[in-house]
């Protein structure tokens, strides 16, 4: 079960975590530039490539996505694809999360239909210690009641499982990841490896 920093999300009576007001922003302002790219993409070109795929890792089936594409991430493709407000092709995307200040803390993942899909396996200190458990985790045994709407700081050597929009479940390592703020304006990446589970 993973745990909040009090800083990055807060809870409600229930005891649900929300997003602070700047990362709810970022997220608006994130679909705002989805929509303005999809309509350029349709005046100029009727598809984009999507980003850099297995990245140089050991591993197959290792992606990198960042804040600044207008692409996701789809178990049903085991590809980064073209996410748009309209369609909603992926699985889960990634943005900043800053906290109430407008601090850049970590990336968090979220499908852009905000659903409750996302749920912390494990997290460990060394990447071999988390590829290890990650190869061993073959089908969904999660408790489907905390799956959450957002994956929230995300660090390297986690392992999340994802629901998909298929009703299947996925599974993401954490290889590494990386906030900045560039060109004036707030960057997050994640680089991964993703498989679909039994």
């Amino acid at each position: 079960m993973h745990t909040i920093n009090k800083a990055a999300g807060k809870f409600n009576k229930e005891g649900q975590t929300f997003l602070t007001k700047p990362t709810i922003k970022c997220i608006i302002q994130m679909k705002i530039n989805l929509l303005k790219k999809y309509y350029l993409a349709l005046f100029f070109i009727p598809f984009f490539v999507s980003c850099v795929q297995n990245n140089d890792t050991n591993f197959p089936n290792t992606f990198t996505l960042n804040s600044n594409q207008n692409t996701g991430f789809s178990f049903g493709t085991m590809s980064v694809v073209n996410d748009t407000i309209n369609n909603y092709a992926a699985d889960f995307v990634v943005v900043p999360q800053l906290n109430d200040s407008g601090q850049l803390l970590t990336p968090i993942l979220i499908q852009l239909k905000l659903r409750s899909n996302f749920v912390l396996a494990r997290q460990f200190d060394t990447l071999s210690d988390a590829k290890n458990y990650y190869d061993s985790y073959i089908t969904f045994s999660e408790d489907p009641a905390k799956m959450d709407i957002y994956a929230l700081m995300i660090k390297p050597y986690q392992v999340w499982v994802i629901k998909t929009g298929d009703n299947t479940y996925g599974k993401v390592l954490i290889i590494s990841t990386k906030t900045e703020y560039l060109n004036k304006s707030y960057y997050s990446e994640i680089t991964f490896k993703a498989d679909l589970l039994e």
